[in-house]
């Protein structure tokens, strides 16, 4: 059909997301933090307040998860006495807390592709 002029239909061209990394910020240590600086790619797409209130909020999650406290070490010490083995049926507190609160945050930041 190429022959008599006619083009094969081309198959459609799937826009990908343009991805946006929000860098680490390791000012208070290696403990999971991200920078509230607003990125450039972002100006005009969302609201800056939102933006930050958004990083910071999800880096108070990422603190309480990784607190130190009684139940951390007891966790701690568990896992070293079964050998580990109590991981596959109990989870952390870290996986809880991140579990519980992160979700809705992703569910939230589906809304921040852009196009």
């Amino acid at each position: 059909m190429a022959a008599m002029g006619f083009s094969q239909p081309r198959p459609p061209v799937k826009r990908q997301p343009k991805k946006i990394f929000i860098q680490r910020d390791y000012s208070r240590g290696t403990a999971c933090r991200f920078q509230t600086e607003f990125p450039k790619e972002l100006q005009g797409k969302i609201d800056e307040e939102a933006f930050v209130r958004t990083i910071e909020s999800i880096n108070t999650i990422f603190d309480e998860a990784e607190a130190l406290n009684c139940g951390a070490y007891s966790e701690g010490c568990l896992f070293c006495l079964t050998g580990y083995t109590l991981h596959f049926c109990y989870k952390t507190n870290y996986e809880r807390v991140c579990n519980f609160f992160l979700l809705p945050v992703i569910c939230i930041s589906g809304l921040w592709c852009v196009w």
